[in-house]
C-alpha cells in the first residue's frame, strides 16, 4: 500500500495517477524506509499505444503501484477525456530529482543498481554517481546484460548479481515490452523493493544520450529532440504518432463527445451503492447515475475493502457509464486487492466499459 492515495483515472485501459515529482520521491523514499514493495510505470505514448494490443503488457502497467504521465501526448490524452492530471513526471525527472537532491527522507543514500541499456550505458551512468559527492544516491551495481529475450535476461546469476549488492532501487533499461516482461517474470526473485523501467533516462544521467533542453520540453517537443539525437527513434515516433491519432479519432474524441453529452444534456438518475455480505464475498451493487458526491461515496465503500485479502463483487450493471475517475477507483481496487490476495470480479460490464477498465474479471 502507498503511503498516500492519490487519484487515479482509467485512461483507455491504462491507470494513470494524478501525483506531481515530489510525491514520487517521497513513496519512492517511504518504500525503501519500509522495505516494502512499489512498482513505478512512467505511462507515455509508446506505452500507451502498446497496451492496446498487448494484454500482457497492459496487466503489468495494471499491476503497477504508481503509474505515472510520461510525455506531452498522455498528458494531451488525459486532458481531452477529463483527467484532470497536475504534471508530467517521467522516469528522467524522477532519477534527475533522485541525483540531485541534498539528502534523502531516510537519513542515508539510497542504493541503486542498474541493469540493462545500450552497450555502456549502464557503467556510465554508474561512474556518473561515482564522480560526484552525494548524499542522496550511490550506485551500488551495474549490469549490461545485452540484447536477449526476457528468458535469456533472467539468467539466475544476473537475478543473483542484483540481489548481492541489496539494491532500494533497481532501475531497468530493456525497451516498454521487454523491461516491464522481465520485471513481472523476476520480481518476486529481487530484493530491490522499488523497481521501474526508466530506458533513456539512465542514459541522460550517464551522458550516453543528451535530454531535450528545458526550453524543448516545455514545449512539448522532447520527442523532436530525441530523433535529432537518435534518428532510429524515428520510426518508432512515426508509427505511435499514427497509432495515436487513431485513436484520438476514433475512441478518445467519441468518448470524450458523450461524456459532455451525459454532463450537460442528459438528466442524472438516482446513485445508490448497496452492499451485501456472504461467506464467499462481498457484492457492491452500484446503481444510477455516477457524479463527484456519488464517486466519494464508492471510495468510502472501496477504503473499506481495499486492504483486506477477500473476494469482491462490483455489480455495474444497472450503472450509468462511469466516468475516468470512478474508471480509476476500480482499477485502484483491483490493484490493491489484487496485492494482499484478494480478488475483484466485475458484474455486467459493457464492452465499452471493460474496454475502459483495460482488465477482463467480468461474469
Amino acid at each position: 500500500m502507498l503511503q498516500k492515495t492519490f487519484a487515479r483515472f482509467g485512461v483507455l485501459g491504462l491507470p494513470i495517477d494524478d501525483l506531481e515529482l515530489s510525491d514520487v520521491i517521497d513513496e519512492i523514499d517511504f518504500a525503501v524506509r519500509d522495505r516494502r514493495r512499489l512498482m513505478i510505470a512512467t505511462v507515455n505514448t509508446n506505452f500507451l499505444i502498446c497496451s492496446q494490443t498487448n494484454p500482457a503488457f497492459r496487466r503489468s502497467i495494471l499491476d503497477a503501484d504508481l503509474c505515472t504521465v510520461d510525455g506531452t501526448g498522455v498528458l494531451l490524452v488525459c486532458r481531452l477525456l477529463s483527467a484532470p492530471v497536475k504534471a508530467r513526471v517521467s522516469g528522467a525527472d524522477i532519477l534527475e530529482r533522485l541525483f540531485r537532491r541534498s539528502r534523502t527522507a531516510i537519513g542515508r543514500p539510497l542504493r541503486v543498481f542498474f541493469f540493462g541499456g545500450a552497450p555502456g550505458m549502464a557503467v556510465a551512468a554508474k561512474r556518473r554517481l561515482e564522480d560526484v559527492d552525494t548524499d542522496a544516491l550511490v550506485c551500488v551495481g551495474a549490469l549490461d546484460p545485452g540484447f536477449g529475450t526476457v528468458e535469456e535476461l533472467s539468467r539466475p546469476d544476473f537475478i543473483s548479481a542484483i540481489n548481492d549488492t541489496s539494491p532500494d532501487l533497481l532501475l531497468v533499461a530493456l525497451g516498454a515490452e521487454k523491461g516491464q516482461a522481465w520485471l513481472v517474470r523476476n520480481g518476486p526473485l529481487i530484493n530491490a523493493p522499488v523497481r521501474s523501467h526508466f530506458g533513456a533516462a539512465i542514459g541522460f544521467l550517464g551522458g550516453t544520450v543528451r535530454r531535450a533542453p528545458g526550453s524543448w520540453q516545455k514545449l512539448g517537443l522532447e520527442w523532436l529532440w530525441r530523433i535529432k539525437e537518435e534518428p532510429k527513434l524515428a520510426s518508432r515516433y512515426w508509427n505511435d504518432g499514427l497509432a495515436l491519432l487513431r485513436l484520438v479519432a476514433l475512441r478518445i474524441v467519441p468518448q470524450a463527445i458523450a461524456a459532455r453529452h451525459r454532463r450537460h444534456f442528459c438528466q442524472p438518475r438516482p446513485f445508490l451503492a448497496l452492499a451485501k455480505a456472504d461467506d464467499k464475498a462481498i457484492t457492491l451493487k452500484l446503481v444510477g447515475t455516477a457524479i463527484e458526491s456519488s464517486t466519494l461515496m464508492v471510495r468510502e465503500y472501496f477504503e473499506a475493502v481495499r486492504a483486506s485479502p477477500i473476494s469482491v463483487r462490483l455489480d455495474i450493471a444497472d450503472l450509468d457509464s462511469p466516468d475516468v475517475s470512478l474508471i480509476g477507483d476500480i482499477m485502484r481496487l483491483r490493484h490493491d486487492l489484487t496485492s494482499v490476495g484478494g480478488k475483484l470480479t466485475v458484474l455486467g460490464a459493457s464492452p465499452h466499459v471493460s474496454r475502459q477498465l483495460g482488465f477482463v474479471a467480468t461474469e
